[in-house]
């Protein structure tokens, strides 16, 4: 990571995805792999995080339209801020096709920055929105429920990719 995002000056909760395009014979995903952030003060192995494959139903990487395909709930095995990724395998698989996107939200404090970023890839792929409540994203509906609306990280700001990824099969 060279970076990383949260939701300050309070703390809440941050929604943050990279888009992918199907490479053949890969469409069941399997497991999500996020790395935390190196801002991080008071993260905790414990901590929970939930994770989540979405289909772009028109295939315009763009997630305003993105339909939930599964979730599950994870929890910080290793330190935050070691450059590790934590995986999280899915009970149940997601069949994905063309243009999809994995995600994580997290609920934080003002002094953490969970969402780790790699700056030195191109900002092609990545997404982010936020709520200052503790669980103010709906999942189903991230585009309608947020205080900070989606974006990519370089319209906030900050260049790079979100370092979450998944693994198919």
């Amino acid at each position: 990571a060279d970076n990383s995002i949260g939701i300050t000056p309070a703390g809440g909760d941050i929604w943050w995805a990279n888009q992918f395009t199907v490479v053949d014979g890969y469409d069941q995903i399997t497991s999500i792999q996020v790395s935390f952030g190196s801002g991080t003060t008071t993260l905790v192995v414990g901590d929970a995080f939930t994770v989540y494959v979405y289909e772009d139903p028109n295939d315009d990487g763009n997630p305003n339209d993105m339909v939930l395909l599964t979730s599950e709930a994870g929890t910080l095995t290793q330190t935050p801020a070691t450059n590790a990724f934590e995986d999280v395998a899915l009970s149940t698989p997601a069949t994905v096709s063309g243009s999809f996107f994995v995600a994580a939200i997290m609920t934080h404090t003002e002094t953490d920055f969970p969402a780790a970023l790699d700056q030195t890839t191109p900002a092609v792929q990545s997404w982010l929105a936020g709520s200052g409540t503790m669980g103010g994203i709906d999942p189903n509906n991230v585009s309608g429920t947020v205080d900070i609306p989606l974006q990519t990280p370089d319209s906030a700001g900050f260049a790079g990719n979100f370092m979450i990824r998944c693994i198919g099969h």
